[in-house]
């Protein structure tokens, strides 16, 4: 039978995972800002390409640091995806927002 406490420990236990993972892809976002940022202001063509590229490299490293360390592929192929539409598109976003 769970007691009070066991209950109140799993629930606090899933607010700070959700917390992590809010925190982890705001992480992601801004870092692939900033790395668009800079390529749109440093790129004379096709800023926005860069900047997707850019972000897709960043993608691969986290991959490859996730595979390398043990967790595998994370959370599947589908949140793979996910992590790559979020890198790629930040960084493209920070591209556009340089401007011409």
């Amino acid at each position: 039978m769970d007691t009070g406490k066991n209950i109140w420990i799993q629930k606090s236990s899933r607010v700070i995972k959700g917390l992590i993972v809010s925190y982890l892809v705001a992480v992601y976002i801004l870092s692939g800002l900033s790395g668009g940022i800079y390529m749109g202001k440093t790129a004379e063509r096709k800023r926005y390409l860069w900047g997707m590229i850019l972000g897709s490299i960043y993608w691969g490293i986290l991959m490859l640091l996730t595979i390398f360390s043990g967790g595998g592929t994370g959370s599947g192929v589908k949140g793979a995806f996910l992590t790559l539409l979020i890198c790629a598109g930040s960084s493209t976003l920070g591209a556009m927002v340089t401007g011409a």
